[in-house]
């Protein structure tokens, strides 16, 4: 898969604090990395969850109700594909 590039746009303000927690997460400000790696931090949270949901019983049609996914969605996810 090749990746793809996306731009975003943020205020002063927001653009700040991002360059603020990078520094404090990464010791640099590297936004790209630090978008990569909130974005892997919340994948592998959502997982967890489902995880979780499903040891107590949910089936994958209730927790895809939950994240807002179908249950094929769900299935895939918790088997890692």
């Amino acid at each position: 898969m090749k990746n793809k590039q996306i731009k975003v746009t943020v205020d002063e303000n927001l653009y700040k604090l991002l360059c603020k927690k990078s520094l404090e997460e990464l010791g640099e400000v590297n936004l790209s990395l630090f978008t990569r790696a909130l974005y892997h931090k919340q994948l592998a949270s959502e997982l967890f969850k489902m995880q979780t949901l499903r040891s107590k019983g949910l089936t994958y049609a209730e927790i895809g109700e939950i994240f807002g996914m179908s249950r094929q969605a769900v299935h895939q996810k918790l088997q890692g594909e």
